[in-house]
């Protein structure tokens, strides 16, 4: 499977951060660029017109990358004013050709998802690519390559 562009979507949780050695890792083994995309969920007129809302979101997006090593890799860096995440990170991957979506996941079951709703999950169900989803309760990441992956399916 020939990688050149990863997308990983962060909303600034540890559950994001938990998962970005994965989505470095894959990027550099496979020379990919990886874009680096947070979906403002706020409406199109209010992210236009907010100056200081855009700002403050540019800002994190900007530390979050000043506090992580991506070591010379390609970055691209996108902030989208989207009304919903899922939404916002399928399409962005439809319309960039995303070979790979690398996402953290809280992991959240029963009554907490089915009120919370679970972003990871719907990405997953009707992404254009494959999506590793990592949850934050997993280990860190491995030392070493992973040869083997398990994909279940309900057929």
């Amino acid at each position: 499977m020939k990688l050149s562009r990863l997308l990983f979507p962060t909303d600034f949780s540890a559950a994001s951060r938990h998962a970005l050695p994965h989505a470095v890792h894959l990027a550099r083994r496979h020379g990919a660029a990886l874009h680096l995309l947070h979906v403002a969920e706020l409406s199109d007129t209010y992210y236009a017109h907010d100056e200081g809302e855009r700002a403050r979101l540019a800002e994190r997006m900007a530390a979050f990358v000043r506090e992580s090593d991506f070591g010379g890799m390609e970055i691209v860096e996108t902030i989208d004013p989207g009304e919903a995440a899922a939404p916002g990170i399928l399409r962005y991957a439809r319309d960039r050709d995303i070979d790979l979506i690398v996402m953290g996941t809280h992991g959240r079951r029963g009554a907490r998802r089915f009120f919370i709703g679970s972003v990871a999950e719907e990405v997953i169900r009707r992404a254009p690519c494959p999506v590793l989803a990592v949850r934050v309760q997993d280990a860190s990441f491995p030392e070493r390559a992973l040869d083997d992956v398990l994909v279940p399916l309900d057929l």
